[in-house]
């Protein structure tokens, strides 16, 4: 049985937003996270914030063009309005933890770390240096 996929990535460290068409989704992420798609690779890396799974490729293709539209752009925001609603308050609260970098030296934002392993919540990830420093949030 093949699918057609529709999806919506949101980039980790960048306000941006991706709205993309494949038959191989777990490839497709794969190759964006991994910078190997030209128009996104400098907002890498990237979460799969939503996905619709279609058996036709001309329904899942017009549905990528609608919500590539200003129309389907508000739709995005109705249909994930919890999802985008705790990410404002996740960004609210890490703009309080910006620190400089022992590596780099940045003031860029630093993500609690246990978004990445769990059990270390006392320490952040420099997203100026991309993750080359960790950063003592205590």
């Amino acid at each position: 049985m093949k699918f057609f996929y529709v999806y919506i990535l949101k980039s980790l460290h960048k306000d941006f937003i991706y709205i993309g068409f494949t038959h191989n989704l777990v490839k497709r992420f794969k190759e964006h996270n991994n910078k190997e798609e030209l128009s996104t690779k400098h907002y890498a890396l990237f979460d799969l914030i939503h996905y619709e799974a279609y058996r036709n490729e001309k329904d899942a293709k017009r549905r990528e063009e609608y919500l590539k539209t200003n129309r389907g752009k508000t739709t995005i925001k109705t249909m994930l309005k919890e999802y985008f609603q705790e990410i404002e308050h996740k960004d609210s609260l890490s703009s309080k933890n910006k620190k400089n970098c022992p590596i780099c030296g940045g003031a860029g934002e630093v993500w609690k770390s246990s978004q990445f392993y769990s059990g270390y919540t006392n320490l952040g990830v420099c997203m100026t240096c991309k993750g080359k420093g960790w950063i003592d949030l205590i």
